[in-house]
């Protein structure tokens, strides 16, 4: 199989693309790139803090939002040192969550705190948008929500985290493709 370079079109021009292999590779490369990115890592260094020091706080297991968010509520008393860690972290919007069993994980607020400029493009910003509106729908019915919440409060906000995840890895893989894309039109 020959390996010289083959004529693809891309958006409104023709690019030269070494062969598959190689452009498999070329893309590893961009994607292993990205997960340098130092905002990324300050982002899993900040939770791995935070998990380390409510375990450190309260003699417990906490490895997950989700575990953080039952200990809450399983052990009232934790409040306050709990408190104290996720105001002093940049996760101090989930108190709120915590407190009132009401998802604040899709504010304005949150997105411009979790995301800063350089890695707001605007198809991204759109995509989240459109996904920030539908999880609002949902939750703005706010009897059903509440019905729920009264009902199973563990299994709510295990929806909701993992509504949230499922969100964020989306916009994140979106953010890693446009990335991609914009760095091979240059």
């Amino acid at each position: 199989m020959s390996s010289s370079p083959r004529r693809v079109y891309n958006s409104d021009k023709l690019i030269l693309v070494p062969n598959v292999h190689t452009r498999a590779e070329l893309i590893q490369k961009e994607i292993d790139e990205l997960k340098k990115n130092t905002f990324l890592q300050r982002q899993e260094d900040a939770i791995n803090n935070l998990f380390k020091d409510v375990r450190d706080a309260t003699n417990s297991k906490v490895s997950s939002m989700q575990e953080l968010a039952e200990l809450v509520i399983r052990r009232p008393k934790t409040d306050r040192a709990v408190y104290a860690i996720l105001q002093a972290s940049p996760y101090s919007y989930l108190w709120t969550e915590m407190r009132q069993g009401f998802p604040v994980w899709y504010s304005r607020e949150v997105f411009e705190q979790t995301f800063p400029p350089e890695l707001r493009v605007p198809e991204a910003q759109r995509q989240y948008d459109a996904t920030l509106e539908a999880v609002h729908r949902h939750q703005h019915n706010s009897s059903v929500f509440r019905d729920a919440y009264e009902r199973r409060p563990l299994s709510t906000l295990r929806w909701l985290m993992e509504l949230e995840q499922s969100a964020r890895e989306q916009f994140t893989v979106q953010l890693m493709n446009l990335d991609l894309w914009r760095r091979e039109d240059r």
